[in-house]
């Protein structure tokens, strides 16, 4: 988790400052409780909200998931379009924050909640190349590989030399690679190949969450094996 600057008397609520939360949030997370370190983050981020004349442009995305990582703020949650810029040195400090957060939910595998950090990181700091790297591993882990591409090449753009944006991109392309020889298989009903191939770019990316589109062509191969089973396990 990456280290959060920030004033420690800038904001407050009740008892803890900003520095308290922040130092709480890093402990969690280096302690391996990821959800406890999500919600620290969005208690900065409300209290922040809460405080600052420019709360405007701080507001938290919903979870679609029953895990709690963001108390319901009392303020108004405005389209992007519509927010009040920050100064500079307050929108790169959330940035940071927004980034950690998804930094938490990633090790919680709840992904597109991490996408939704990273955009908010991104949009208040352009030139967050860890933010960009994250989107990019988690759109990959969701099978949306064009746009995790895009995302690793805007880190790219920032930083060329970047050896992290290189590797992931380097992964995305064998990934990528493995995925169209699979669709070809299919085609061919060489459906063993394609199985074959499927669970490659699955093992390189995370096997606990398995995109749609992918598990529909397992189970199509499946099908067309005439294991029901296994297709109908793919279903369930």
């Amino acid at each position: 988790m990456d280290s959060m600057d920030t004033s420690p008397d800038t904001f407050q609520d009740g008892a803890l400052s900003a520095e308290e939360i922040k130092t709480q949030a890093n402990e969690e997370y280096k302690a391996g409780r990821y959800a406890d370190a999500a919600r620290r983050v969005s208690c900065f981020l409300i209290v922040c909200a809460k405080t600052t004349s420019t709360s405007k442009a701080l507001y938290l995305p919903k979870p679609s998931s029953n895990l709690d990582l963001h108390p319901t703020p009392t303020f108004p949650n405005p389209p992007l379009s519509l927010l009040t810029p920050l100064t500079t040195a307050l929108a790169h400090s959330n940035a940071t924050y927004y980034s950690n957060r998804s930094a938490a939910l990633m090790m919680l595998k709840k992904y597109k909640e991490a996408v939704a950090d990273c955009r908010l990181a991104t949009d208040l700091d352009p030139t967050m190349v860890k933010a960009f790297l994250r989107a990019g591993k988690c759109q990959l882990i969701l099978g949306n590989l064009p746009e995790s591409q895009r995302q690793y090449q805007l880190a790219s753009a920032i930083e060329p030399a970047n050896q992290q944006a290189q590797k992931e991109m380097a992964v995305l392309s064998s990934v990528g690679n493995y995925v169209n020889q699979a669709q070809l298989f299919i085609e061919y009903k060489q459906h063993a190949l394609a199985i074959n191939n499927l669970d490659r770019a699955i093992s390189m990316v995370d096997g606990e969450v398995v995109p749609m589109k992918w598990r529909v062509m397992k189970a199509q191969c499946y099908l067309g094996q005439k294991n029901y089973s296994e297709a109908g396990n793919i279903a369930r």
